[in-house]
């Protein structure tokens, strides 16, 4: 799962990177200057709670998510499938699919 889960972040910062370089300006040194209105708007998105950001810019931030809920789910989906009691459990904990009343921790779930 960690794998494929860096996979996917790994897929989502090289697009984010290009996409970045192809809106900023390189300079002969070979920096790149980003353009004042996506400084300006990511100042305001650092320091902005998920909660308090736009319609828009929430969306924005759950595509970036989906990907990763379709690991996770198949995951848990698996060690369901397998009888894999634990793996169920801890996903179900980490992940909230149900309120777990259960002490078990990432070092006692079997790999």
């Amino acid at each position: 799962m960690v794998e494929q889960m860096a996979d996917i972040e790994h897929k989502r910062w090289s697009s984010w990177q290009k996409w970045m370089h192809e809106c900023s300006t390189k300079n002969a040194d070979g920096s790149l200057t980003i353009p004042a209105d996506k400084v300006e708007r990511w100042e305001r998105q650092i320091t902005t709670e998920y909660k308090d950001l736009s319609e828009e810019e929430k969306e924005s931030d759950r595509k970036q998510v989906y990907p990763y809920l379709d690991i996770i789910t198949s995951y848990r989906e698996q060690g369901v499938q397998e009888g894999k009691e634990q793996t169920q459990i801890m996903v179900d904990h980490l992940f909230g699919f149900h309120s777990c009343n259960c002490d078990l921790t990432p070092n006692q779930v079997k790999r």
